[in-house]
């Protein structure tokens, strides 16, 4: 399958590319390049996409989706469907969003787990290693207290120069 010798693209597979691509389009933009590898026989999977994308994407008018904006809804959706369905991302895109594509759902679960692990990290530093606001506040008023003890002892140890110097 992906051992197919690259040779130049002619115009009827161009615009039998372009009709595939259009034909095989899910409802929400993105193409399914297994689906237009098979009506291609002479071109792999990778030929196709890479060739529409790079080059046929810009001279045709086939409207292709590339980002998708969660809702809270959907995240909230999502963390739980991939708990209760212990991260089958086929079955959690087909029952649940049909819309998208496993990948995109898995790559947002990963990204959301990130995320929950870097506010864990932050939230442990702060609370282990001291470097949090609070201990940072803590010990600049701790400094503070400090020369505040200094400057009494000053102030007492300059009372009695002064009271000796009176003398």
């Amino acid at each position: 399958m992906y051992n197919k010798e690259y040779k130049n693209w002619t115009e009827l597979e161009k615009s039998q590319l372009v009709a595939v691509v259009e034909r095989s389009k899910r409802k929400c933009g993105q193409v399914d390049w297994d689906e237009v590898a098979r009506c291609m026989p002479s071109r792999s999977r990778q030929q196709c996409k890479s060739y529409f994308m790079n080059i046929m994407k810009k001279d045709c008018d086939v409207k292709m989706v590339k980002y998708h904006t969660w809702t809270e809804q959907e995240v909230g959706l999502l963390l739980w469907c991939a708990e209760v369905e212990s991260k089958n991302w086929e079955a959690i895109q087909r029952n649940y969003f049909s819309g998208l594509t496993k990948h995109q759902l898995q790559a947002k679960h990963s990204y959301l787990m990130q995320q929950q692990l870097k506010a864990k990290a932050k939230t442990d530093s702060f609370l282990v290693n001291g470097s949090g606001v609070l201990t940072q506040w803590a010990s600049s008023s701790q400094q503070v207290m400090e020369r505040s003890e200094d400057l009494v002892l000053i102030s007492q140890l300059r009372d009695i120069l002064n009271g000796v110097a009176s003398k």
